[in-house]
């Protein structure tokens, strides 16, 4: 019981140094950083692997040769756990936009980071606002 208790609490530590210490490379290189939504998706897809390593988390990919490359295509996770869309970010060999609900952009660092990123917040109580935000992401 205690090892298990001292192994989350080490992973925690891990992830959030990895988090960080990532978080501070990116803010040194956005003044020099034509693209900032690649910078941010390529530091969180690095930081995602880094706690994969360190997890024990073992992620076996297949099929990856099917996604297209030259047009858009649609991801879907079905939430079996919080791990499905950073699994994603780590091992899908593309830069993606995931659709979020708005709670989870005022999350202070997290929800700034996201929104730089290119992510796309969805208000989820207003049927407008959803649609708009759908028609907005078929334009995009």
């Amino acid at each position: 019981m205690i090892l298990r208790v001292l192994h989350s609490f080490l992973l925690y530590l891990i992830a959030l140094l990895g988090f960080l210490v990532g978080f501070a490379m990116i803010l040194g290189l956005m003044p020099f950083s034509k693209d900032r939504i690649k910078l941010f998706q390529t530091a969180a897809h690095l930081w995602v692997r880094f706690a994969a390593l360190f997890s024990g988390v073992k992620v076996i990919t297949s099929g990856l040769e099917n996604i297209p490359r030259n047009k858009a295509a649609i991801f879907v996770a079905n939430h079996q756990s919080a791990m499905d869309i950073p699994i994603l970010i780590a091992y899908l060999p593309t830069h993606f936009r995931f659709v979020a609900k708005k709670e989870l952009f005022k999350i202070p660092i997290f929800g700034w980071g996201v929104r730089q990123a290119g992510h796309i917040s969805i208000d989820r109580e207003s049927i407008l606002s959803s649609y708009k935000t759908l028609e907005k992401i078929v334009q995009m």
